[in-house]
């Protein structure tokens, strides 16, 4: 993987802000890499796995949370 620093500085500098992080692009821009990339990041940077949510809308096992309160209830359950 070829480190993506200015998108990881970014995500860094508003980790603990109350907001919403999103990544936009076309499709195979890399997007997931550097959401993988960031997660890495996090845990090297003494974040417990347990404290990070991923989830991956095409994968089958998480084809019912497609549905906002599924997902509300699935994500409430797991917060930390």
């Amino acid at each position: 993987m070829i480190p993506r620093l200015t998108y990881l500085t970014r995500l860094e500098q508003v980790r603990d802000k109350q907001i919403i992080k999103v990544l936009t692009g076309v499709r195979r821009a890399g997007k997931s890499t550097i959401l993988t990339m960031y997660q890495a990041w996090l845990k090297e940077h003494g974040v417990h796995p347990n404290q990070i949510q991923a989830i991956n809308f095409e994968d089958l096992d998480f084809s019912e949370l497609k549905d906002y309160e599924k997902l509300y209830a699935h994500l409430n359950t797991r917060l930390v």
